[in-house]
């Protein structure tokens, strides 16, 4: 009985021993095996999903822009529509008034009209009647006394020259009343002009507004880019405020400096003192002055930075946009949109202060005009240098075409006293 147990312990621990020494299969598949070849195919098909993902994402960006870009433009053109609709009703006013007044006038000149027609009819009537009975010749010489002759010569030719008169006065006031009626009509057919160019204006009016919704509703489903886009205009705004300020902080420190030496050699020399500070000792020069007065005389009539055709698409100070709630941009001046090529030009004489780069602006160009400042900011490529003297209408540089719209480009514009920014369009025409 041992021997026969003995022997099955023995077969059994072979047979473990021979699945011990048999070697293991893989639990993978083998079509499941990674290579080499396998993991750098996974990685290049991972980077070109990555770029394709960036790539749609500036592609919605790029939409995104031009969909406010063309929100913009309907924003200004309806602006446009508004400011002249508003010019048009004043027109229409002004004509109304006008019409009345000449109608009135045509109304008092017809009452004159009719008098002196019915003193001359009344008097050709007595002198006809008078006739009649006797002729001129017959009523002088049937005077009793040579006196009498006289002062019945007298009173036929006193008579003679009241009629001439009364048919002058007569002609006149008729000729009078056909100029009146004259420029009534032609009050009418301007009032009649500016009515149908009113209707035509509200029309376009009523359509841009259209357009306006129909780009705010395309815009609405896209707020994280929009804001994005947004936040970066406003950024570049930022940096090129913080420059000019700086700028303009450097100008001030240098012009007071400049000052307290004058002064200072003054003391030194004997001089007499100029006095308490006052507006006229601010380190100004007369000439930097009286080119500030004539600046500010000029308020309103300063020549517009372009020449040409142009849309203002952005306006001064915090504006938003019609129907897109919490969207606004804080505006330092103007943008401008004008045709590509389109040269910028100094709006007033003055000499150029500073020409600096700004990211997203590129080239500015600052004009000072005594105590006033005038900005260009978009150029990409310049005519003047630092130093250089310009009249108004000099060329400054040629303004920068969008590099995402080449048909587009922008210039931003802005006017300063000093560091006070002021409304662009309250200076320019």
């Amino acid at each position: 009985m041992r021997k026969i147990l003995l022997l099955l312990l023995i077969c059994l621990l072979g047979g473990v021993t021979s699945d011990a020494a048999r070697p293991r299969k893989s639990s993978r598949p083998a079509s499941q095996t990674r290579t080499a070849e396998t993991v750098r195919s996974e990685r290049q098909r991972t980077e070109k999903e990555i770029a394709e993902t960036r790539k749609k994402i500036k592609q919605t960006q790029k939409q995104t822009r031009e969909k406010l870009e063309h929100l913009e433009g309907i924003n200004a053109g309806i602006r446009m529509q508004e400011t002249r609709i508003v010019n048009l009703n004043t027109r229409l006013d002004s004509l109304s008034g006008a019409i009345s007044a000449v109608s009135d006038t045509i109304g008092v000149i017809e009452g004159q009209v009719n008098t002196l027609r019915a003193d001359l009819k009344s008097t050709l009537r007595s002198m006809r009647r008078r006739r009649k009975s006797v002729n001129d010749v017959a009523f002088v010489f049937s005077a009793p006394t040579f006196d009498a002759a006289q002062r019945r010569i007298s009173y036929l030719d006193q008579l003679n020259r009241w009629r001439t008169r009364k048919v002058k006065a007569l002609r006149d006031k008729m000729q009078q009343l056909t100029d009146k009626q004259t420029e009534l009509k032609g009050l009418e057919t301007s009032q009649a002009s500016a009515l149908s160019q009113l209707n035509a204006s509200k029309q376009t009016l009523v359509q841009q507004q259209q357009q306006q919704k129909k780009a705010v509703d395309d815009l609405r489903g896209q707020t994280a880019n929009l804001n994005k886009i947004l936040s970066e205009k406003q950024k570049r705004m930022r940096q090129l405020d913080s420059e000019l300020d700086r700028i303009i902080a450097a100008e001030e420190q240098r012009r007071r400096k400049a000052e307290e030496q004058r002064r200072k050699k003054d003391k030194d020399q004997g001089k007499p003192a100029t006095g308490p500070k006052t507006d006229t000792q601010d380190g100004y020069a007369e000439a930097e002055r009286a080119l500030s007065g004539s600046f500010e005389a000029n308020r309103g009539r300063l020549l517009f930075p372009v020449a040409g055709r142009y849309t203002v698409i952005g306006t001064f100070g915090r504006t938003g946009h019609a129907g897109l709630s919490g969207v606004e941009v804080n505006n330092s001046g103007i943008d401008i949109a004008v045709s590509p090529g389109t040269n910028a030009r100094a709006v007033f004489g003055g000499t150029v202060s500073s020409v600096f780069f700004v990211n997203g602006y590129d080239n500015v160009v600052m004009v000072r005009h005594g105590r006033y400042i005038t900005v260009y900011a978009g150029l990409s490529s310049l005519a003047v240098h630092k130093g250089t003297v310009v009249k108004p209408g000099t060329v400054l540089g040629t303004v920068l075409t969008d590099a995402d719209n080449p048909q587009r480009a922008v210039l931003h514009f802005e006017v300063r006293n000093e560091k006070q920014k002021l409304n662009p369009l309250e200076w320019v025409h």
